[in-house]
C-alpha cells in the first residue's frame, strides 16, 4: 500500500436517472475521486450542482443504452482542458471498443486514457482494477436466453483467414492493403488493435505509421476500411455489477502492546516505521523473538464496501441465481456491504424474490434505489428552467413552459432499510456515516412548474421587468393586426414598408398607432417552426446545451440540426412524449466532427426505435459518423431489420453541387435501393452483415443507388433543391440548403467563418440559421478557430439576401444573453410612431462593430424589406418563421432579465485551469473534500479591467460569509471561452456597468443590445489554447 493511501471516503450523488440525466455517483477519496456513470449531460451536472472534476482519477463505465454512455468522450476531453494528466477508465468488456468508436472526434494529446475491464463477459467476480485508494471487482449478468436477441439479424460467418498482429507489414502502401480486416479479428488480437487505435487517439507513443510497422496499419481515425465490426452479443447484452472495497485500514499504535512484548525506547521507533524488531526471550529457541509491527496495532479494521447492481427484465433471473455475492451476505464477516446502490427499475426492487435478495445481506446495509424508470420528471437543470421560465413572461408562445408534469407511478413500499436515491444524497463510508440529504446549492433553486396554472402565477424579478414584457406584448399585439392605411404622414417612407425588426423608440404611445400600418401578410415559408435545442457552443452550461436545432415544416415533417451532447433531453424538455415527433422526423444533419455536434445521435436513434418508428430517416454527415453507428450495437439492439435498412446515410462528401429534382428524376430507382447507400464492400466483408448497414461503410457504392435514396429525400420532404457547401471551419465541415417545392429557402451554416460558398447557395434565403460564436472585437481569434462574430454571421446573411437570420452556437462565456455588437450594427436608428412624417433614414451603410452612433447615419429612404430580420436564439425556444421580428421588440426587457442578475462562473473546471472560483469543503475528521464552485456575485473579487492577467482576491464562505484569499495570476492561455469565464472587475465598476447597461437596452439606440454583459469578461481576450480532436477550445 502505498504511504499516500488515505482510507476516509464519501459517496455523493450528483444526478440519478431522467429524462435528461442519468445515474452519477461522486466516489471521492482524500486524495483521489472517481465518478461512476457518464451518461448524455453529466458535464452538464457538474456545473448545475456546482461541482467541478478535481483530481478525476477515473470513470466507471456503466453499462445500459447510448444515453447513459454517451457523455464519456466529452469527460474525457474536458479532464484533459483542465490539465488532467492520467484518467482510467473502468467499465464493462467494451470499454475500449466503444471509445475506439469514437475515434473521428475523440482526440487529446495531453491525456493518457487506460481502460480497465474484463476481456469477456463472465459469470465471474473478477478484480478488474486496483488502485491504493480502491479495488473494484465486476461481474456480468446475461439475458436467461439468448432468444432475446435480434432473430432477423444474419448469423456471423466464419471469418477469413488473418494474419498475427506481430507479423511485420512489408507491403509499400499498407495502408490501403492491410492483410486483414480487425473485424475478422480473434478477439485477443482485436483487443491488442483496439489498444493502438486507443494509443493513436491519446498520443500516448503515437509514430506515424511506416510501411515496416508491425502488425496491420491502424488509422488514427475512422476508416471506411478499417471497420471494427461488432463485439459477441453477450458483450452487448451483460448488466454489469460492481463491487468496490477500500483496502484494510491499519490501526493506531498502541506503546502498551509494544511493552507488553518486551519492544521499548528506540526499538518501539523502529516498529512505527513499519520495521520488525528483534528482542530478548528467554523462553523462545535461541533465546529471542521476532515482533511484527502489526502486533503492536489497536483499532484496524476492514475496508468499507459498496455494490452497486445493474439489471433489467431480461437479466433479473440470472442475478437471482448468481452466487458471487455470496460471501458479502454475512453481516458478522469481513465482507459486510455498507451501500448497495439498485440501478433498476422500481419495479423490479418491489419484486418478491428481489427483495428477499436484498434483505439477505443484513439489516445494516444500506439500500438506494436509482429508479431506471423515474416518473417524477423532475426538471434537474433549473437555472436554465428559470431562467425559460421568466422569458415565458415575454412571450410563452415563444417560450414555453418546459415539460416536467410527473407521470402517475406505483407507489414505492421499500423496507427500513431501502429508499429511493436522491440528487445529493451523500454517505460518508469510512468513517461510517448515516445517509444525509445535502443542501441544495444556492442558486440551484427547485423549479416548481408542476404547481403553476397559469403564467399570472410568475413573479417578475423586478418591476422594471414586468413593466418592460407588457410594453412589448401590447407592441406586438398592436403590430400584429393588419390596419387600413389612414393617413398621408407616412407617404414618404410608409411605415408598413418598413422591416418590423426594427425597435420602438416609444413604445408606449399605442394611442398613436392609428398612424402607421403592419401589413400582416402571409409569406412562403412564415410557418416554419424552429426550435433551438442547444445555442451554446463546445461545452455545456447551465443556460445553454451545445448544437442542435429543430425545424419543423408543417405538413411535411422535421429536420434535426446537428445533436450534440443531450439533444434528447432537450426534446423531452420542451415536447414531453416524442412520439409523433419521431414520426414527422424526415432528416439528420451532421454538419462536422467535433463532438459538440453529434454525440447525440444514438440515443436519438435508440429512443426513435423505442417508441417503435421504423420508418425511413434520412442522415447526412460525413462518413465517420456512419462508422461510428456501425460499430455499436446498443442503439440498435433487437430492432428488426427492415427497420434498421430504413435508416438511410448519405455521405456529405458524396453530395457535390446543387442536386435539384430535375436532375433526380432522370435516375433509374434501384430497387431496394433505401437503406444501401453506403453498400457492401468489394472485398466480400460480409461478415459485417449482422447489424446496420449490414455490409462495409465504404465509398464504392453506387452513384445509382446514392441518386435513389437522394430522389427519396426529395419526396419525403417535397424538396426542390439540396446543397452541402462545404465551409471554412477547422477541419471539414459542410452547411447546408434546403429549397422546398413552395419556393422558401432554409439555410443552416453549422460551425464556419464567413463562407462564400454558403453564400452562393445560399442566395435568396428565407431564413439563415447561421453560428455567431464570438463577439465582435474578436475578429482574429475568430478567424484562427474557424468562427464567425456577430456582425460577420448578419453579413452574411445580408450577401446573401435571406429574409430571416437567426444567430445561434454562442460562445459560453455569454451563458445567458450574448453579448451583441452596438444596435445600429444590427438594427437601424428608427423613429418614434409619432414622427411617421418624417423620412426615415436607410442602413445601406455599412455601420463598423466600434459602434458608429446611429443618429448619424444619414442616407436615402430604406426601401422595403431591404434589411434581415434578425434575431438571436435561447435554449428551448420555438420560433415560427413568421414571428422572428417580434424578437427585437423584446430586447429590451430580456436586457432588464439579464442585467439584474449577476455574473457567474459556469465553468466546471476553471477552478482547476486557474486556482480561482473554487473552494474545497471538508466536512469532519478525514472526510473527503467536495470541490465546490463559487459564484462570481458572493465570492469573487477581480483584478483591474484592461489587463489579460494580474492578481485578484477572492472571497469565500459559507452562507456569505466571506475571507480574502490571494490567487494566483490569471493568463490569457487559460481563459476558455467554453467551460465560463472568471469575473475580471471590481463590484464597483460590474454595479455602475449594469446599471449603465440596464439604461441602455437594445432601443437607445447606442448601447449594447444584450444590456447585461452576464458571463463576459472586461478586459480580457480569448486565449490561444488550439483546438485538438473533436471538442473545440477557442
Amino acid at each position: 500500500m502505498e504511504k499516500d493511501h488515505r482510507p476516509n471516503w464519501v459517496v455523493r450523488c450528483l444526478s440519478v436517472p431522467g429524462p435528461d440525466t442519468s445515474l452519477a455517483l461522486y466516489i471521492a477519496f482524500d486524495n483521489a475521486r472517481w465518478l461512476f456513470g457518464c451518461g448524455e449531460g453529466t458535464q452538464r451536472a457538474f456545473i448545475q450542482k456546482g461541482l467541478v472534476m478535481r483530481s478525476l482519477t477515473g470513470i466507471i463505465m456503466p453499462s445500459g443504452g447510448s444515453k447513459d454512455r454517451n457523455g464519456l468522450p466529452g469527460l474525457i476531453m474536458t479532464a484533459a482542458d483542465a490539465g488532467i494528466k492520467n484518467l482510467d477508465i473502468i467499465g464493462p468488456p467494451d470499454v475500449g471498443h466503444h471509445l475506439a468508436s469514437f475515434r473521428a472526434s475523440l482526440q487529446r494529446i495531453s491525456i493518457n486514457v487506460k481502460t480497465h475491464h474484463p476481456s469477456t463477459a463472465s459469470s465471474e467476480l473478477r478484480q478488474i482494477y486496483d488502485h491504493p485508494s480502491i479495488n473494484i471487482k465486476a461481474f456480468s449478468i446475461l439475458p436467461s436466453s439468448q432468444s432475446d436477441s435480434n432473430d432477423q439479424s444474419s448469423p456471423i460467418p466464419t471469418p477469413p483467414p488473418f494474419i498475427p498482429i506481430t507479423s511485420t507489414v512489408t507491403n509499400p502502401v499498407p495502408h490501403l492493403h492491410p492483410p486483414t480486416q480487425p473485424w475478422a479479428l480473434p478477439p485477443d488480437q482485436k483487443n491488442t488493435w483496439i489498444e493502438h487505435i486507443m494509443d493513436d487517439m491519446f498520443s500516448r507513443h503515437f509514430a506515424k505509421p511506416s510501411p515496416d510497422t508491425p502488425g496491420p496499419i491502424r488509422p488514427n481515425s475512422a476508416d471506411a476500411r478499417y471497420p471494427l465490426g461488432l463485439l459477441d452479443d453477450s458483450v452487448q447484452r451483460c448488466d454489469m455489477i460492481y463491487v468496490f472495497q477500500a483496502p484494510d485500514f491499519p490501526g493506531k499504535f498502541d506503546v502498551a502492546s509494544a511493552e507488553r512484548l518486551g519492544v521499548y525506547g528506540k526499538a518501539r521507533g523502529l516498529l512505527v516505521k513499519g520495521q520488525s524488531v528483534e528482542v530478548k526471550d528467554p523462553s523462545q529457541p535461541g533465546g529471542t523473538r521476532i515482533v511484527r509491527p502489526e502486533e503492536c496495532l489497536s483499532g484496524g479494521g476492514t475496508g468499507a464496501v459498496m455494490v452497486i447492481v445493474q439489471c433489467t427484465e431480461k437479466t433479473l433471473s440470472s442475478l437471482m441465481q448468481s452466487s458471487q455475492l455470496n460471501d458479502y451476505k454475512h453481516p458478522e464477516g469481513d465482507k459486510k456491504v455498507a451501500l448497495m446502490v439498485h440501478h433498476t427499475s422500481r419495479n423490479i426492487c418491489m419484486r418478491e424474490d428481489y427483495q428477499r435478495w436484498v434483505q439477505s445481506f443484513g439489516h445494516e446495509t444500506k439500500h438506494l434505489l436509482a429508479d431506471t424508470a423515474s416518473s417524477s420528471n423532475e426538471i434537474f437543470f433549473t437555472s436554465a428552467a428559470w431562467n425559460h421560465l421568466h422569458l415565458s413572461q415575454i412571450d410563452s408562445t415563444i417560450f414555453p413552459f418546459p415539460n416536467s408534469l410527473p407521470q402517475t407511478a406505483p407507489p414505492f413500499s421499500s423496507p427500513p432499510n431501502t429508499g429511493l436515491l436522491q440528487s445529493g444524497h451523500s454517505i460518508r463510508m469510512h468513517p461510517p456515516g448515516s445517509l444525509e440529504l445535502l443542501p441544495r446549492p444556492s442558486k440551484d433553486i427547485p423549479f416548481p412548474l408542476p404547481y403553476l396554472t397559469s403564467i399570472s402565477d410568475i413573479t417578475s424579478p423586478s418591476s422594471e421587468y414586468h413593466n418592460a414584457c407588457l410594453k412589448a406584448q401590447e407592441t406586438v399585439k398592436h403590430l400584429s393586426l393588419p390596419k387600413p392605411l389612414k393617413t398621408s404622414a407616412t407617404e414618404t417612407t410608409p411605415l408598413q414598408s418598413v422591416n418590423p425588426i426594427f425597435p420602438l423608440q416609444d413604445v408606449g404611445m399605442m394611442d398613436r398607432h392609428d398612424k402607421v400600418t403592419y401589413e400582416a401578410k402571409p409569406k412562403i415559408g412564415d410557418d416554419i417552426i424552429i426550435t433551438t435545442l442547444g445555442t451554446g457552443s463546445a461545452l455545456p452550461s447551465k443556460y445553454r446545451n451545445v448544437s442542435s436545432t429543430l425545424v419543423e415544416i408543417p405538413g411535411t415533417g422535421g429536420v434535426l440540426l446537428d445533436c450534440g451532447e443531450g439533444t434528447l433531453g432537450q426534446l423531452r424538455r420542451r415536447f414531453g412524449d416524442l412520439s409523433e415527433l419521431w414520426k414527422d422526423l424526415k432528416m439528420i444533419f451532421i454538419s462536422h466532427l467535433h463532438a459538440d455536434h453529434h454525440l447525440g445521435l444514438q440515443s436519438i436513434l435508440e429512443d426513435r426505435f423505442k417508441h417503435n418508428i421504423h420508418t425511413p430517416l434520412y442522415i447526412i454527415a460525413p462518413i465517420q459518423i456512419a462508422i461510428s453507428l456501425q460499430e455499436t450495437y446498443k442503439w440498435q439492439l433487437d430492432v428488426p431489420r427492415e427497420a434498421l435498412r430504413n435508416l438511410v446515410f448519405l455521405p456529405s462528401n458524396r453530395i457535390q453541387g446543387m442536386i435539384s429534382r430535375d436532375s433526380l428524376s432522370l435516375v433509374k430507382r434501384v430497387e431496394g435501393g433505401s437503406g444501401s447507400s453506403v453498400g457492401v464492400g468489394k472485398d466480400g466483408s460480409e461478415g459485417l452483415g449482422r447489424g446496420w448497414p449490414f455490409g462495409r461503410v465504404d465509398l464504392t457504392n453506387s452513384e445509382q443507388t446514392l441518386q435513389t435514396n437522394l430522389r427519396a429525400l426529395f419526396d419525403a420532404l417535397s424538396l426542390e433543391e439540396l446543397q452541402i457547401p462545404l465551409v471554412e471551419h477547422r477541419g471539414r465541415a459542410w452547411g447546408l440548403v434546403l429549397k422546398h417545392q413552395t419556393g422558401w429557402k432554409v439555410v443552416y451554416s453549422g460551425d464556419t467563418m464567413p463562407s462564400e460558398n454558403l453564400i452562393q447557395a445560399g442566395k435568396g434565403a428565407t431564413v439563415l440559421i447561421h453560428e455567431a460564436t464570438l463577439e465582435d472585437d474578436k475578429p482574429d481569434v475568430a478567424k484562427e478557430k474557424g468562427h464567425s462574430t456577430f456582425s460577420q454571421a448578419v453579413g452574411v446573411g445580408r450577401k446573401m439576401g435571406a429574409s430571416h437570420i437567426l444567430l445561434n452556437h454562442f460562445s459560453q462565456r455569454y451563458p445567458k444573453l450574448p453579448r451583441l455588437a452596438p444596435s445600429s450594427t444590427f438594427y437601424p436608428s428608427y423613429p418614434t410612431i409619432d414622427q411617421t412624417d418624417q423620412t426615415i433614414p436607410s442602413t445601406s451603410e455599412s455601420v463598423t462593430s466600434t459602434g458608429t452612433d446611429p443618429s448619424q447615419i444619414i442616407s436615402s429612404s430604406l426601401q422595403p424589406d431591404s434589411e434581415p430580420i434578425i434575431s438571436i436564439s435561447f435554449d428551448l425556444m420555438s420560433i415560427r418563421v413568421g414571428d422572428m421580428w417580434k424578437m427585437s421588440h423584446y430586447m429590451e426587457a430580456m436586457s432588464l432579465l439579464f442585467a439584474s442578475e449577476p455574473e457567474e462562473s459556469e465553468g466546471m473546471m476553471e477552478g482547476d485551469v486557474n486556482n480561482v472560483g473554487t473552494r474545497q469543503k471538508k466536512r469532519g475528521s478525514g472526510e473527503a473534500l467536495l470541490d465546490e464552485v463559487v459564484s462570481a456575485k458572493e465570492d469573487t473579487v477581480g483584478s483591474k479591467s484592461g489587463g489579460g492577467s494580474g492578481k485578484g482576491l477572492m472571497t469565500v464562505g459559507k452562507d456569505g460569509e466571506k475571507t480574502d484569499i490571494n490567487h494566483a495570476p490569471v493568463q490569457d492561455s487559460d481563459l476558455r471561452k467554453d467551460g465560463g469565464m472568471v469575473e475580471m472587475g471590481r463590484k464597483k465598476k460590474r454595479r455602475a456597468e449594469k446599471a449603465k447597461r440596464a439604461g441602455k437596452g437594445l432601443s437607445g439606440g447606442d448601447g449594447m443590445i444584450s444590456g447585461s454583459g452576464v458571463g463576459t469578461m472586461e478586459g480580457n481576450v480569448l486565449g490561444e489554447k488550439p483546438e485538438v480532436g473533436g471538442q473545440e477550445v477557442v
